[in-house]
């Protein structure tokens, strides 16, 4: 059985062709490498496959089932609106919450507090690592649907800085604090790290600031210092 189908699919970005023509299949069971030098398309091709970004042309089939075909933007939805319309909206929003924030980016890679935060006893500080991160996702998504640099420069500089507040431990694991700088344990809190985590994973998948060995740093954390059994996380 075919797991992963691909029909002649195509992406660009800004109008630079990425992939053209791509077919493929993969077999159940079947191990599929891709090689290739920075910018071929590798993570293009695995982004549409995962259906983060959509072909401009061609199909993607994953276990005999159509996810994604070109023209599908133009199809209706029960409400009327075509898939298309309803795509284009959704990135509109996106980038309108991050420029929402843009009076916050400080260039050395994070968001500050808005000084007239009066309501806060922070205000003017530098936020939390998992809040600038999370509007790092969001950049790092908006690169990949639009192509405009400017996003992948910030989550670039997000992904840098948070690295550069991170330790490794005694026992490889990388470790690092909800407001960042020098590390104290505990460190963060699950649900937060999770976020940075993602983000991390992100950062990775683009080369930015995060290597192979950082991310497997990530899993020993998870492993060592939270995993306690399939039923049980740490406290901390």
């Amino acid at each position: 059985m075919r797991m992963v189908e691909l029909d002649k699919v195509s992406k660009a970005w800004n109008g630079e062709r990425v992939l053209m023509g791509i077919s493929l299949a993969i077999a159940q069971g079947e191990r599929l490498v891709i090689l290739g030098p920075s910018g071929c398309g590798k993570t293009t091709l695995l982004r549409l496959i995962a259906g983060f970004v959509v072909p401009d042309s061609g199909g993607i089939e994953i276990a005999g089932r159509l996810v994604a075909r070109d023209g599908r933007s133009n199809e209706v939805a029960p409400d009327g609106e075509t898939y298309g319309a309803k795509a284009a909206r959704f990135v509109t929003a996106a980038a309108e919450s991050v420029a929402f924030h843009d009076d916050q980016w400080n260039p050395a890679g994070y968001y500050v507090f808005r000084p007239d935060a009066s309501f806060l006893t922070y205000a003017g500080s530098d936020v939390p690592l998992n809040q600038s991160n999370a509007l790092g996702r969001t950049l790092f998504a908006l690169y990949d649907l639009t192509g405009t640099q400017d996003y992948l420069t910030k989550a670039t500089a997000l992904a840098v800085r948070f690295r550069g507040q991170c330790t490794t431990g005694g026992d490889g694991a990388l470790l690092w604090n909800y407001w960042g700088g020098a590390y104290a344990a505990d460190g963060e809190d699950i649900s937060h790290a999770a976020l940075n985590v993602g983000f991390a994973m992100e950062a990775f998948d683009h080369g930015a600031g995060f290597s192979a060995a950082d991310i497997d740093a990530m899993a020993t954390t998870f492993v060592s210092r939270i995993y306690v059994d399939d039923a049980t996380f740490s406290d901390h």
